[in-house]
């Protein structure tokens, strides 16, 4: 099992729909909303698409929270 799996697992206590995310979080937000109607994940859908439709317009390239 790889490291990151195991830390994973470790912070188990969760939702589920952070649990997904967590898992997925190296997709595209086009790719994860594609899981998510794969696998019925309406409560996620709904996390991305309000996260796409409000958030993401707000943020500007001089947003210094997209540099790391």
């Amino acid at each position: 099992m790889p490291y990151d799996e195991l830390c994973f697992l470790e912070q188990r206590p969760q939702s589920p729909t952070l649990e997904f995310l967590f898992r997925n979080s190296q997709r595209t937000v086009v790719q994860l909303m594609e899981l998510c109607r794969l696998y019925h994940r309406a409560d996620v859908e709904k996390i991305l698409r309000r996260w796409v439709d409000e958030e993401w317009p707000h943020r500007g390239p001089s947003d210094s929270s997209m540099h790391f």
